[in-house]
């Protein structure tokens, strides 16, 4: 070899040498784990550090082993005959590799083909995939279930549904969608919080799984509506939705601890069977309907779906349009009812009741708005304006006559009472009007009253701070306890006109009657009975003590002007002192 030969050799040599310290530099350089491995023995020819921090293994570990080594046993195979069948190239693949603890991670891989110290070899990058994976499968998970139940959420039941109808349509078999809604989950919400909420909507689903078979499916849409999948449904081996439900409905019964407190949450449910020929949001309308209609009818009870409860989720739709038309135009009037003394006879105050002035179907009565009005909340809207125009209403009088002491009472929702601006609405208003507090009283019903929470108690003692008066209306339906009555600041207690049938036709209704006067009269609290219609229940309750009565007897709910004419034509009214008594 002449020295010209010596000298290229060298030269070749060294750079070989170069392209092997660059090649060594990238590879230990590359934050991602990177190796080579021999393409006839699949060993390890070399790794970098970024590989041997991620495997767990050591540099020395890694060169005595194969890359079947990091692979799970049931990939081995798969592996190698990919590797003998073809040149890797420059694709990034998916794969799975074991690290040395014993973790499979998803990873990506990209290699391509080279000489390694004299070999046919391949260069392989690895990108750990596990993280994204896991993101990705929370992210589906995100996309197709409930954030806080963790139940299905619509999307991913309605898919449900639309697979199930494809299948009857095969077999020409039924199916059954039931839909839920839970009987008083607002007032819970508003009277202990959201939290309280959240807390009693998971139980709701846990019960709601426990109840149901499998291959049944449960979802939530939103709010305190859940929603159920039963896919076979009659037949040898179908289901019967209605045992579903009452399955549901009994688990549901027993009482809930939530924030401390044992609370009562059942459900209304709406129950449709549908086959092939049906489409998944139909199905969800129809239940929807069928669930309205149990609500009405009977809240915590399930009626299955008819076609004419279409037509009714239609007009309910329309109503709660209109009413929110009519809140815009200020469409509510008020009617005022006597409230009279049983000892002299004396009007010492009126009731405020609200009536719907609809320009299309006239005087509407409240027992046909008032329950859409809460389904919308519009009765916080609604209550305000009641409460405005009857202040206006006993400014106006007493400027006409003054020294009148006529007081006026207002009926406040379950929503109102939960709102946090109440206490400062109501300071505005008398404020705005002149009319003094103490001529106010604002009547809570004694269902609302008792689903007590501090934020609720602690508006009542503020709304007392203001001078106004509280009644407990329709007393005697619910479940109140002489503890209740002795922490809530009362000063009246209204007994509810269905007990005056019986105060004076029998024993028991009248004795019902007198202990409820002897216990406000314990407590100091004034005592109004309703629905007064004849003389012989006047005498009763005038004989039991009862201090004051309002009803047909006196005078029917009447516009303010026919009012205000008969408190100018004479009618006694009571003096300042009678009137706080």
């Amino acid at each position: 070899m002449n020295l010209a030969d010596i000298t290229e050799s060298r030269a070749a040599e060294e750079a070989l040498r170069d392209r092997e310290r660059s090649f060594r530099v990238l590879l230990e350089s590359n934050p991602h784990p990177m190796w080579v491995f021999d393409v006839e023995t699949l060993a390890f020819l070399e790794v970098n550090d970024a590989a041997v921090r991620h495997y767990g293994y050591c540099r020395a570990e890694f060169l005595t082993m194969a890359i079947t080594d990091i692979r799970p046993r049931e990939d081995v195979d798969p592996v190698v005959d990919r590797i003998r069948k073809r040149t890797p190239d420059a694709e990034a693949r998916a794969r799975r590799h074991r690290l040395k603890d014993g973790r499979v991670i998803d990873v990506e891989i990209t290699s391509g083909p080279l000489e390694f110290a004299g070999r046919s070899a391949v260069l392989v990058a690895v990108t750990d995939m596990t993280e994204r994976k896991k993101l990705e499968s929370q992210l589906r998970h995100q996309a197709y279930h409930d954030g806080l139940t963790g139940l299905a959420n619509r999307a991913r039941f309605l898919d449900r549904v639309e697979h199930a109808l494809a299948l009857r349509r095969q077999d020409g078999g039924s199916l059954a969608v039931l839909l839920l809604d839970i009987d008083g989950f607002k007032t819970v919400n508003d009277s202990l919080g959201h939290d309280a909420g959240d807390a009693l909507l998971c139980g709701v689903a846990s019960r709601l799984v426990g109840a149901l078979l499998s291959g049944d499916t449960a979802a939530r849409l939103g709010g305190d509506e859940f929603v159920v999948l039963v896919e076979s449904v009659g037949g040898i081996r179908g289901r019967d939705p209605e045992a579903t439900v009452r399955r549901i409905l009994a688990d549901l019964a027993r009482p809930f601890t939530v924030c401390g407190r044992e609370i009562f949450a059942g459900a209304s449910v709406g129950i449709v069977v549908g086959g092939g020929g049906d489409r998944a949001d139909e199905l969800l309308r129809s239940a929807d309907a069928a669930m309205y209609r149990a609500k009405a009818e009977q809240p915590g009870s399930y009626r299955v779906f008819q076609p004419s409860m279409h037509e009714a989720a239609v007009a309910r739709l329309e109503l709660h349009g209109r009413l929110r038309r009519a809140v815009e135009a200020d469409e509510f009037i008020i009617h005022y009812q006597p409230i009279v003394s049983l000892t002299d006879g004396a009007m010492i105050g009126v009731e405020a009741l609200v009536r719907w002035d609809d320009p299309v179907a006239g005087l509407v009565s409240p027992a046909d708005f008032i329950g859409a009005a809460e389904e919308t909340g519009l009765i916080v809207s609604i209550g305000d304006s009641v409460l405005r125009q009857a202040c206006v209403q006993i400014a106006e009088w007493r400027a006409e006559r003054p020294g009148l002491e006529l007081s006026v009472s207002v009926n406040l929702s379950g929503r109102q009472l939960a709102d946090a601006g109440l206490v400062a609405t109501v300071r505005d208003i008398l404020q705005e009007t002149g009319v003094p507090a103490e001529l106010l009283c604002l009547e809570i019903t004694e269902t609302v009253l008792m689903r007590e929470s501090d934020s609720n108690l602690a508006r009542l003692h503020d709304l007392k701070a203001l001078g106004v008066r509280l009644a407990i209306d329709d007393f005697g339906t619910g479940y109140s306890s002489l503890s209740y009555l002795r922490q809530f600041p009362v000063d009246v207690l209204k007994i509810d006109k269905s007990f005056m049938d019986g105060v004076a036709r029998d024993v028991e209704g009248r004795s019902f009657v007198k202990a409820i006067v002897r216990l406000a009269q314990t407590l100091r609290i004034a005592t109004v009975a309703e629905g007064v219609e004849d003389e012989a229940q006047l005498e009763t309750l005038r004989r039991v003590g009862c201090d004051r009565a309002q009803g047909f007897l006196f005078a029917r709910p009447q516009p303010a002007a026919e009012l205000g004419a008969i408190l100018r034509s004479g009618w006694p009214l009571a003096t300042g002192e009678l009137q706080a008594s």
